[in-house]
């Protein structure tokens, strides 16, 4: 294959890890980019048009190529500017400095509870 697009899906879902139906997991934004180009930009460009149409940003999780691995500048400042909370899974080899933080009582599809991180 010589050209392919990733897709970036802004998807509604519940904040009750016990009951994932309680919304239906709507896609409320869409983006793309050229795989391993620019996803930081793609994702902050579907998210500045999902703010724009009024939709309000609560918590925002994202695997990552784009939580921490996007710039900074690119996305991670945009959403904390509009008001989300980052939800993601450092790598291992990450050193980061958790203080009063509460350790997730939630599991992911995989099993391992995500580690969060506030600035």
């Amino acid at each position: 294959m010589k050209y392919a697009y990733e897709l970036e899906l802004g998807v509604l879902t519940s904040n009750d890890p016990t009951r994932p139906e309680a919304i239906p997991h709507i896609v409320v934004g869409i983006g793309h980019h050229a795989p391993a180009f620019g996803p930081g930009k793609a994702a902050r460009a579907m998210f500045e048009n999902i703010v724009s149409r009024g939709l309000r940003l609560d918590h925002v999780i994202g695997d990552r190529a784009y939580l921490p691995g996007a710039k900074e500048a690119d996305l991670q400042n945009y959403l904390r500017s509009a008001g989300a909370k980052l939800v993601m899974d450092y790598h291992k080899n990450f050193l980061v400095t958790r203080t009063a933080m509460p350790e997730p009582s939630w599991s992911t599809a995989t099993g391992t509870a995500p580690r969060c991180h506030r600035r």
